[in-house]
């Protein structure tokens, strides 16, 4: 039974990184790595992982992508051979697919566990910490708006703040957009917002402030500065015309996403990216760079 350490250390010594910085394997690698001994039978579990990443809503093309590679056969010749660009996604499914009776498959199916959590963690940590920046900011976002307003004669500022976001969340009042998110009327919406969510109200706020400045405008014009107070100027209103208002959410551009729940761990590539593999030569010394974790 081979050591899990050395399966581990060999498995990662083949990691390829592509031109744009995506881990991957060749599947000639993982195959060695796996101890299956046809092509053909490895083949046979890559198409179980093609289809179990399209059962989970991912395109395959990010993770899987067969490439036709020259190698050398002797005597200067050379013929076409078929080999999988993989990703660390694809790498685990393949793994979870394999042949269960191979101890190569368990120590693989553990390692890209392990690898998926630990990505898991740090994407989850790297969010935490972009939503704690994001709700610094806009605390002194707030701060900065509820100056300008002052200094602009606005003494009715928390009306004036209530027609910002009313602006910006299709007519809702304050407390509405608490009820809509089980919020108590003590509670700061702000530490219940997303990164996205966050985005969208630091935008509203900077943007107000501006106007304000900008244009000189004097006295209680409520929200008359803010312009998330036009539905049309809402970010993203153009694109996400079928905006949830019950959710109490503001409009937002379609790549924005508030959490990597459910969402393929490491970084995917582009269908075009693993394509653009397929012209790269099967010898070691012209693969693309390698990185070790």
């Amino acid at each position: 039974m081979p050591n899990y350490q050395k399966f581990v250390e060999d498995l990662e010594s083949v990691k390829q990184l592509s031109p744009k910085g995506t881990e991957f394997w060749w599947g000639r690698d993982v195959v060695r790595f796996l101890n299956y001994k046809s092509w053909e039978n490895f083949d046979a579990t890559v198409q179980r992982a093609v289809t179990a990443c399209e059962n989970s809503g991912q395109p395959p093309l990010n993770h899987f992508h067969a490439v036709m590679k020259m190698v050398d056969i002797g005597s200067g010749a050379k013929r076409e051979r078929a080999d999988w660009a993989l990703t660390r996604y694809a790498c685990y499914l393949i793994a979870m697919n394999g042949d269960t009776s191979k101890p190569e498959v368990a120590h693989a199916q553990t390692y890209f566990a392990v690898q998926t959590r630990k990505q898991e963690l740090r994407q989850e940590l790297e969010g935490a910490r972009q939503r704690l920046e994001l709700r610094g900011r806009m605390t002194e976002a707030n701060k900065e708006l509820a100056g300008a307003a002052k200094d602009s004669g606005v003494k009715k500022f928390p009306a004036f703040q209530s027609a910002g976001y009313k602006g910006l969340y299709g007519g809702l009042t304050m407390s509405e957009i608490k009820q809509t998110k089980g919020l108590g009327l003590r509670e700061n919406v702000l530490d219940r917002m997303g990164s996205s969510e966050l985005a969208a109200n630091y935008f509203r706020a900077t943007q107000a402030k501006d106007k304000l400045e900008r244009e000189q405008v004097q006295g209680d014009h409520q929200g008359s500065a803010d312009p998330s107070r036009r539905r049309q100027n809402c970010p993203g209103h153009d694109q996400r015309p079928g905006w949830n208002h019950a959710r109490g959410s503001p409009c937002r551009a379609p790549h924005q996403r508030d959490s990597v729940e459910g969402q393929p761990v490491g970084k995917a590539a582009s269908g075009e990216e693993l394509a653009g593999l397929s012209r790269t030569p099967a010898s070691r010394s012209t693969r693309v760079a390698t990185r070790s974790v």
